[in-house]
């Protein structure tokens, strides 16, 4: 992936200053009558190439949790596994944190999914939820569905994460799993 943002970003970058009319590593740019177009295009180009030199998760990314057990809770809702990843094991302080998980509906009937997202807690406590999905449909029996997302680890100390979810027609009275497939990560100073 880093190797294609790289190329697409150079081969753009190259079309805007000679104006277009370029054809390399299999991209073709035609020749361009405007210079913002030119200007668009080499910033674009800039912005893949700065990507493609800095990911936001480098190729050295470790995991630093996994759980691939599958349990089905009372819901009917089996874990069926996630990965949580960062730059260092342990993490430290103002590093992201990467996680996905996947849910199936286990039952034999329908089940009405209002959303999905990564539940977390500082140390202090304070919840700080993220890659939340919102679904508002039917999940169908033996239907997959996986989520993830990144927040900012910004408080030393063991935070509490793990799969959440909303079950129900609307948003009161909806069903959650509780502590369901929870886990604990120390984040170093």
């Amino acid at each position: 992936m880093q190797q294609t943002l790289l190329i697409t970003g150079l081969t753009c970058l190259i079309a805007a200053i000679v104006g277009g009319g370029l054809k390399a590593f299999g991209i073709e740019i035609p020749l361009l009558s405007s210079r913002v177009r030119q200007v668009v295009l080499g910033l674009f180009g800039l912005i893949l190439i700065a990507v493609g030199l800095f990911p936001l998760f480098p190729p050295g990314s470790v995991t630093v949790y996994e759980d691939n057990v599958p349990d089905t809770n009372s819901h009917g809702i089996r874990f069926l596994e996630l990965t949580a990843k960062s730059v260092h094991n342990p993490p430290k302080v103002n590093e992201r944190i990467r996680v996905e998980f996947t849910l199936q509906n286990a039952g034999d009937k329908p089940v009405d999914l209002l959303g999905i997202w990564v539940t977390a807690y500082d140390p202090s406590g304070k919840q700080k939820d993220f890659a939340y999905l919102k679904i508002n449909r039917t999940m169908m029996p033996l239907e997959k569905i996986t989520t993830s997302g990144e927040r900012t680890l910004d408080t030393a100390g063991t935070w509490e994460l793990g799969p959440h979810y909303a079950l129900g027609e609307r948003w009161d009275g909806e069903r959650y799993p509780g502590h369901w497939k929870r886990f604990h990560l120390a984040v170093m100073p």
